[in-house]
Formats: structure tokens, sequence, C-alpha cells
């Protein structure tokens, strides 16, 4: 009971910390989200006029101003959209969030509802997200 307990408490710290490294992007002014296609193209098939992310075409870019920054920034923050679960689905970044024009994060929300935070000089982190988050909602709305 004693290492169940332990494991638990250890990936409890372990979400907080990334809980801390994503708050640090509250106050960044330069925000900006992009929607990744599914298709992953290797360095032979990108195109020169495209732009491409974690080999996955940028299909579209929104920099998020006002309400809309807002708004996504707090569900984003959130921290009940994220639970302590090791996921065994395949994590295929639909979403990536570009902090002062660097790649800062790479998401799901549906598929596979995980995280994967950027940190220069580290190691990424992942957190998992909720099934039931609010960050969909959100989503949808600045990509419709």
């Amino acid at each position: 009971m004693k290492k169940i307990t332990f494991i638990l408490l250890s990936l409890l710290l372990v979400a907080c910390s990334e809980m801390k490294e994503l708050s640090m992007i509250k106050d960044v002014e330069n925000i900006t989200l992009c929607l990744l296609s599914a298709e992953v193209y290797n360095a032979e098939t990108q195109q020169k006029d495209k732009e491409y992310l974690e080999r996955r075409e940028v299909l579209k870019t929104i920099a998020l101003k006002g309400d809309e920054r807002t708004s996504f920034l707090k569900e984003f923050l959130n921290e009940n959209n994220y639970e302590v679960v090791a996921r065994k689905c395949k994590y295929e970044p639909v979403y990536a969030l570009l902090v002062e024009g660097k790649p800062y994060a790479f998401f799901d929300v549906e598929y596979c509802p995980t995280l994967k935070i950027i940190i220069e000089g580290k190691e990424p982190k992942y957190l998992d997200i909720t099934t039931e988050n609010t960050l969909k909602k959100v989503l949808d709305e600045l990509m419709k």
C-alpha cells in the first residue's frame, strides 16, 4: 500500500511541476495557436512554401489577442483539464502553441488527449488532458 501511495504522490508532484511550466505563459503577449495536419511529412516530402511543425503541415494559424487570448488561456491553464493518468494511446498532435514565435506545446484534446510541453534545453514534459476537458469547445470556436 505504501508503494502505491508513493507512486501516486510522485505522479501528482510531477503533474504540479508541469502545471507550473504551463502557467509561465499567462503573461506572454505573443501567443499563436496552430492547427496541424493529420498527415506526417518527412523532410523529402515537405514543400518549401509551407510551414511544418512536428513534421505536420500547419493548416491554420491564429494570433491570440484580446478576448480570444483570454478565453483560450483560461481553459488551457485550467488545472481541471489535466489529470494524472498513464495513457496507452498513440499521441499525435493536432494543435501547436507558439510563444514568441517558438514552439511551446503540442497537444490533442480528443483521440489521445495529451499535452507535450517543449522547454528549451530540457526534455519534453507530458500531461494527460481529461477526456471531459473544456479546451475542445474553445478550440472549436477559434478554428471555425
